[in-house]
């Protein structure tokens, strides 16, 4: 596999994630659970989509630049 496919999957999957923790989709606002041993709490998954749109723009950016090369 030459580096411009595993870059498109990369961002493939991210973009996947992003469409996911959108604020349009229904199940967006689902809670999940994290505890750190003694507490325990409810989060969101629309809270992960600033980071995923982040690193989706990464991803796209640079499989753009591999397949320029």
């Amino acid at each position: 596999m030459n580096p411009t496919i595993i870059t498109g999957w990369i961002a493939e999957v991210l973009l996947f994630f992003n469409f996911a923790t959108c604020l349009i989709t229904p199940w967006a606002q689902r809670k999940i659970e994290q505890c750190d041993g003694r507490k325990c709490e409810l989060h969101p998954l629309c809270e992960y989509h600033k980071p995923i749109v982040i690193l989706s723009i990464i991803a796209i950016i640079v499989h753009v630049v591999v397949a320029r090369l």
